[in-house]
């Protein structure tokens, strides 16, 4: 996946957001920075904690998204949560 792409796109959701909400920044979790790469499976199991504390969801979704199931489950436990209603 590109990540120049992924990055214009956030910028673009970004800008949609300040416009909704008076120019506020939005506050945003990234997976990618906030669990640790090198021992997902210790990480993985606050997931449900840390979506629970999230208002809304954003994925940048490019070619090999949905082949990492780790993403699956993301979207598995943000539904179940009630989620995407």
């Amino acid at each position: 996946d590109d990540p120049e792409e992924k990055w214009v796109a956030l910028q673009r959701w970004r800008a949609t957001f300040k416009a909704k909400h008076r120019g506020r920044e939005p506050k945003i979790w990234l997976d990618r920075v906030c669990i640790n790469q090198e021992d997902i499976d210790s990480d993985i199991r606050c997931l449900p904690v840390y979506l629970a504390s999230c208002s809304g969801m954003v994925c940048l979704v490019g070619p090999s998204y949905f082949s990492r199931l780790w993403i699956l489950v993301e979207l598995f436990i943000y539904a179940h949560m009630g989620g995407m209603a």
